[in-house]
């Protein structure tokens, strides 16, 4: 399920607290939980540029993306946790993302990088987050995007929200005000 978007028509734009709170609001009132400002102007820019907010409530299968493409996140608001796996779909990492800086730790910080060719998943423990994503472009959903065969089907949300809430449970990552 692809989450609604703005796509920028400027050649420059600035992001303020009250285009954060409006992609907030949007969130709260998209079916998918999450919506994005997209900074770059189409899906062939070779940058594409995103301020994204997603509820707690918002589920996504893992995923990689191909070698040579990878995926930059600066946290804004809230807390994010990224689980990687091993190609069996085992856990292997959890990296911790915090707009506050007291919960910065040695496993994660405000920032983070991972290379093409990863399997992770992201997950909101906070009500919502808000964060900057970078990914190279250009970007094919039907390329970009590719699904484990241990994961739920891309198209299965309520498989997904399964899958989602027992890595919750599991790994102790349960949504924290």
């Amino acid at each position: 399920m692809h989450c609604a978007a703005i796509f920028n028509a400027e050649p420059i734009r600035t992001v303020s607290d009250r285009d954060v709170d409006g992609l907030h609001e949007r969130a709260c009132q998209s079916q998918s939980g999450h919506y994005r400002l997209c900074l770059h102007r189409s899906v062939t820019d070779p940058v594409q540029e995103m301020i994204i907010a997603v509820l707690s409530s918002a589920v996504f299968g893992p995923h990689r993306h191909p070698t040579g493409k990878s995926e930059t996140i600066h946290i804004l608001r809230g807390e994010l946790r990224t689980i990687i796996f091993d190609d069996e779909g085992r856990v292997i990492d959890i990296l911790s993302l915090s707009a506050n800086a007291a919960d910065n730790s040695a496993n994660g910080g405000r920032v983070q990088r991972l290379e093409g060719g990863i399997w992770h998943l992201p997950l909101c423990v906070s009500d919502f987050a808000i964060y900057h994503e970078i990914y190279v472009g250009p970007y094919d959903r039907t390329v970009d995007v590719q699904s484990p065969r241990w994961g739920p089907d891309i198209n299965d949300r309520e498989a997904q929200a399964a899958y989602c809430a027992e890595l919750r449970r599991e790994n102790n990552l349960l949504v924290t005000p």
